[in-house]
């Protein structure tokens, strides 16, 4: 079982890499055909993009191997390695870029209808969530209407059976924090998704830290929280018996926070001067002819956190180092 196991645990993770990278096969596909080379060129430096595409780039690599080695027709060999895909809209996609290329079709034509009907599939995926968020919250506020009623028929029932009135309240608040946390996770997979918070395999090694550690701290906290709400030994003072633990397992989830915020806005300020630095570079290039002397020349700009990554590449490439290796 385990030997039959693995292999199906292998594609299916092969289909989640593919499913969350078709977005970006395509941009990137797109951009490649604005320069209008060759298809067979394009799908040559598709197969050479690994660093953009990740394991969409064997696909790409697959076609252009089978066209300049075993003579294969663009086409064929597109619809070839389609058969041997088992995700659904990239599989697709190849279906019809071999179609394409068998009547004729301009590739930069085919990419921009691609990439128009992609960002209008997005639009409408995003509209669809924001939906199913807006009932999620409909859906919170209903029950912690529902919450407070039970809170207030348990005291009083409590009250007037002589239940422990402590031990009610605590059961109380444990089941609606439960159940408003149900909700509010529901949601939060409901949202789309976040553009700097992402689970691509090449995202930054610090963010992937963030994510190791968040469900680590945040079951503890949790756990710890529960169980000193639950505890009998009760700490003395200005705090009541509920805010003190809370208080208490808060303090990791806050510094957990801290290091995310800060991620974040150095993540956003990239973002913002990636425009202006890589239009730089394109015509610093462009002027110069090599990507050292371009480096060179923008190294006068300000760019934000992106300069100690400039810095960085133009000394391996000062050290001699290979374009593809330094970048």
């Amino acid at each position: 079982m385990g030997i039959g196991l693995k292999p199906l645990l292998k594609g299916w993770s092969e289909k989640k890499r593919l499913k969350e990278i078709y977005p970006l096969m395509i941009i990137h596909l797109y951009s490649l055909s604005t320069a209008s080379p060759s298809s067979r060129d394009i799908m040559k430096m598709a197969g050479k993009s690994s660093l953009a595409l990740s394991d969409a780039s064997k696909i790409f690599s697959k076609i252009s191997t089978l066209v300049e080695k075993w003579s294969y027709t663009l086409h064929k060999a597109a619809r070839y390695v389609a058969s041997q895909i088992s995700e659904e809209r990239v599989k697709g996609f190849l279906q019809r870029l071999s179609d394409s290329v068998n009547v004729n079709i301009d590739l930069r034509d085919f990419m921009k209808v691609e990439y128009e009907k992609m960002m209008a599939n997005k639009i409408a995926e995003f509209d669809r969530a924001i939906e199913k968020v807006k009932r999620y919250i409909e859906a919170y506020s209903a029950i912690m209407t529902s919450n407070i009623f039970l809170s207030v028929s348990m005291l009083l029932t409590s009250m007037i059976y002589g239940i422990d009135v402590n031990r009610v309240l605590i059961l109380t608040i444990i089941a609606v924090v439960a159940s408003l946390a149900f909700i509010a996770f529901l949601t939060s997979r409901s949202l789309p998704r976040d553009p700097i918070l992402h689970n691509d395999p090449r995202r930054p090694e610090k963010l992937v830290s963030i994510e190791k550690m968040n469900p680590i701290i945040l079951v503890t906290s949790l756990f710890s929280t529960s169980l000193l709400i639950l505890s009998p030994i009760k700490l003395n003072g200005f705090l009541d018996p509920i805010s003190a633990p809370m208080l208490l397992a808060g303090a990791p989830l806050l510094m957990i926070g801290w290091i995310g915020k800060r991620w974040v806005k150095s993540a956003r300020e990239i973002d913002e001067n990636y425009a202006p630095f890589i239009k730089s570079l394109g015509d610093a290039l462009e002027v110069s002819g090599s990507l050292k002397s371009a480096c060179k020349v923008i190294s006068i700009n300000d760019y934000g956190p992106l300069n100690e990554l400039l810095r960085r590449l133009r000394k391996r490439l000062e050290l001699g180092f290979e374009q593809g290796k330094a970048i």
